[in-house]
């Protein structure tokens, strides 16, 4: 997670401006889905939806 923090904090620095905004759980679902999905696939493994 720190290196993608790192990463995040470089590639932020090539815009002329940003905004990090809060979504709650229950406002984003699909977004939440995602990622509980993500966290349990295997490091590098990825899945598509058919």
């Amino acid at each position: 997670m720190s290196e993608l923090y790192k990463e995040a904090k470089q590639l932020k620095d090539k815009f002329l401006s940003f905004k990090i905004s809060h979504v709650l759980r229950e406002l984003n679902t699909e977004a939440d889905a995602q990622a509980n999905l993500a966290v349990k696939l295997a490091d590098g493994q990825i899945q598509e939806e058919l």
